[in-house]
């Protein structure tokens, strides 16, 4: 018969391995909870996550993160989104640090469509990293403080996937690489995460198709290579961008300590 702490070490040991591939992580509760460009040569196993919404977890889902060592959640939504759906890790010792950038609710979505200004997700993002530079740099400057981390928003693709694209490009991460890493959200969301952001939306009269489908769910590669080329790597590297949103050579350098495998 194997003892509860066998079959504990069984688990942490199957979701250590697990989070070395680019496959979503057994999480319960969420569709897209991922190690950050799992398997990357030169990256640290274990210490970047990205995610949607952990607002499901349970106590299996807050066990599994503990499980992973996790210390602190990264919370990119607006104050409407954490409302209606806040973070489940109640009860652990995983911090939660609130950085908004832009709002990203149902609601918002209907408000911008009504006025038609539906935009594609490479202008989307375009927008973020011009307008908000300071709220990434903060999240990057969270990511270089010892222990593991989790990036999330809602769907873990957009704010989410240039949060995690910048940290990666900081400490020398290829260009394919990240891009690959994000377009793999497209395919986690599909199914049943998919369907509840479907329902919501049909409350507002709205089908989730064409357009829309794609800003809501889809990770098209070009648009997140497109942005980053035109606004971070504008120079060449990324470092001009990220020392002018606060991410100086200083927390590079801690960030590489980080995150670069030892």
């Amino acid at each position: 018969m194997t003892s509860p702490l066998a079959s504990d070490a069984v688990e942490l040991t199957a979701l250590a391995e697990a989070a070395r591939r680019p496959a979503p992580l057994p999480i319960p509760g969420t569709a897209n909870f991922r190690a950050a460009a799992a398997g990357a040569p030169g990256l640290r196993p274990g210490v970047l996550y990205r995610a949607d919404a952990p607002a499901r977890l349970g106590d299996e889902g807050r066990a599994s993160l503990e499980a992973l060592g996790i210390v602190r959640l990264i919370d990119l939504r607006s104050d409407e989104e954490v409302a209606d759906a806040p973070d489940d890790v109640a009860g652990t010792e995983i911090t939660v640090h609130r950085i908004p950038i832009m709002a990203g609710s149902v609601r918002d979505a209907v408000t911008t469509i009504a006025g038609g200004g539906l935009p594609d997700l490479r202008s989307l993002y375009v927008m973020m990293l011009r307008d908000g530079g300071p709220a990434f740099g903060r999240a990057l400057a969270l990511l270089a403080e010892d222990g593991a981390s989790v990036v999330h928003c809602t769907a873990g693709k957009d704010r989410t996937g240039l949060t995690i694209a910048l940290a990666l490009l900081a400490v020398g991460i290829d260009l394919d690489t990240v891009v690959a890493d994000y377009a793999r959200t497209e395919a986690n969301l599909a199914g049943d995460w998919v369907d509840t952001m479907a329902a919501k939306i049909a409350q507002y009269g709205l089908t989730l198709e064409g357009s829309l489908r794609e800003l809501v769910a889809g990770s098209p590669a070009d648009a997140i290579r497109g942005a980053l080329t035109e606004v971070v790597l504008a120079d060449g590297s990324a470092d001009v961008y990220l020392d002018a949103i606060g991410v100086d050579a200083a927390l590079r350098s801690r960030l590489r300590d980080a995150l670069r495998a030892r």
